[in-house]
């Protein structure tokens, strides 16, 4: 175990303060599947926080990894071309369906492990158990023996806002202001909506940032067990009061409209949620969990 002094703002007065932050590797099962496997995590846990980070990419990458296993533990898919392509297909030395590629999802081709510029990026139509398809030839400049590799987005270590926070780093968790109390009241085509200051960790707060759910278009949201996607558009943001405890504001969208993937709010059911955030802005802030989630029927 090893530990850092880790240097932060306190939510509470404003004024910068240090937590000892201690690391470690640990090694459990993190479901109730019944799996017999376990996952290896990177911990770190301060004096009122705890957070923990899984490695098992590079865990297994320090136990197995070498020449012909470049990526360890298959952090990424890839396989390497059997023979020279000369038309619309990629044949592959194993099985490309077991080996994780999928059709209409984007591949790239490298010469060599290490190459940092593709040769082609190319989408396939259609994957096989030895080929993948495109939907026109494929480059001359693709040999055999080079390596094509699913093009996947960066992992994002804390993506979504939810009632879990392990995945969030220590000193966000230090830093972090108190969410406000939401009520919400429906409205003609519009949601009031009424945040409650919290009477702890709010000096940094300098936003307030609004969610609306529409039940309808969003079924998959469960207030139970909720969860906002970090780059989510608010509905509305509010400053925080410059007297007593409660700023106001009315929603009039949802998603963030539709320019944003949501829409305008009409009669239905809607959830209501709200964070605080440490600056303007929506990148590199330190920001709350989520408030209470309120609910409301819009009627007019």
């Amino acid at each position: 175990m090893e530990s850092i002094k880790v240097q932060y703002t306190d939510p509470d007065t404003g004024n910068e303060k240090y937590e000892i932050v201690k690391f470690d590797i640990a090694k459990f099962r993190k479901d109730e599947s019944g799996v017999p496997s376990e996952n290896i995590f990177f911990t770190s846990a301060g004096t009122v926080v705890s957070t923990s980070r899984e490695i098992v990419d590079l865990a297994e990458a320090a136990i197995v990894a070498n020449p012909t296993n470049p990526y360890g533990c298959a952090g990424a898919i890839y396989g390497l071309i059997k023979v020279k392509p000369t038309g619309s297909s990629i044949e592959l030395t194993k099985n490309p369906q077991t080996l994780g590629f999928e059709a209409n999802k984007p591949v790239a081709v490298l010469s060599s492990f290490d190459s940092t510029t593709p040769i082609a990026i190319l989408t396939p139509t259609s994957v096989t158990t030895t080929v993948l398809e495109f939907g026109s030839a494929v480059s001359n400049l693709i040999k055999g023996g080079f390596v094509v590799v699913k093009m996947t987005v960066p992992t994002a270590f804390a993506p979504i806002f939810a009632k879990e926070d392990t995945s969030w780093g220590a000193k966000a968790l230090l830093e972090r202001p108190n969410a406000p109390t939401t009520d919400a009241t429906p409205g003609s085509g519009s949601i009031s909506v009424t945040l409650t200051v919290p009477s702890t960790k709010k000096i940094v707060t300098k936003k307030y940032q609004v969610f609306v759910v529409s039940a309808t278009s969003e079924p998959t949201f469960d207030p139970l067990v909720p969860v906002i996607n970090g780059n989510r558009k608010a509905d509305i943001e509010l400053d925080p009061p410059s007297t007593g405890n409660t700023v106001q504001g009315t929603a009039t969208t949802f998603g963030g409209g539709a320019d944003f993937g949501g829409g305008t709010i009409v009669n239905g059911k809607y959830y209501v949620v709200a964070i605080a955030k440490d600056a303007t802005g929506d990148m590199n802030i330190i920001c709350s969990g989520l408030s209470n989630i309120d609910e409301v029927t819009v009627t007019y």
